[in-house]
């Protein structure tokens, strides 16, 4: 299938002095299928076996946010220690599907749109010397502080789901991860 990708990103970083950083991220998509066709099912032997129309022609791309914005301030309070809170946003997240579905009066049906959701995660990290040749990076991270509840991805029409709605109640869904912590150790020599 043909799809037309366009959108703009915007990406930044602001050193307002020695301390203190400002990030800020933005991408802003508007994505679609761009087909009709018909679908061609072939066996073993490369013999068309079956054919199915579609028409995808004007339904948003499934499975990837289309708006992401990111903002986030780092702290470095003492040379090599910083604190970085991290807002996340997702918008504009549509179910993928199966095209063969969108056939008859579903012809051209949009797939359900997911709730758009935020996250807050949060870094920490100190950097230090051991001698004038080693140097010790100590990081840890919270994603999703506020153990928020946010669908990831979905399918329209999935096979653990009853009826053919294009929306939440015909939908599988991927719930994302709750709070979780990770804590590493590198070392440069």
């Amino acid at each position: 299938m043909n799809a037309r990708h366009m959108g703009i990103e915007f990406d930044a970083a602001y050193k307002i002095n020695k301390t203190l950083t400002v990030e800020g991220m933005l991408s802003l998509g508007d994505w679609i299928w761009t087909s009709r066709d018909t679908a061609r099912v072939l066996d073993d032997q490369a013999n068309v076996i079956a054919k199915k129309y579609f028409d995808a022609k004007g339904v948003k791309v499934g499975d990837a946010a289309q708006i992401t914005a990111a903002a986030s301030v780092r702290y470095e309070p003492i040379k090599r220690l910083y604190f970085k809170p991290q807002f996340n946003y997702f918008g504009k997240n549509y179910a993928d599907f199966d095209p063969t579905l969108l056939d008859g009066a579903n012809a051209g049906r949009q797939s359900w749109q997911m709730p758009d959701y935020w996250l807050l995660d949060f870094h920490a990290g100190y950097g230090f010397m051991v001698g004038k040749k080693v140097k010790f990076d100590v990081r840890a991270s919270v994603f999703n502080v506020f153990d928020a509840m946010y669908i990831t991805d979905a399918t329209n029409n999935g096979i653990t789901t009853f009826g053919s709605n294009f929306d939440a109640t015909s939908a599988s869904v991927y719930v994302g991860m709750g709070r979780r912590f990770t804590t590493s150790l590198t070392i440069t020599y």
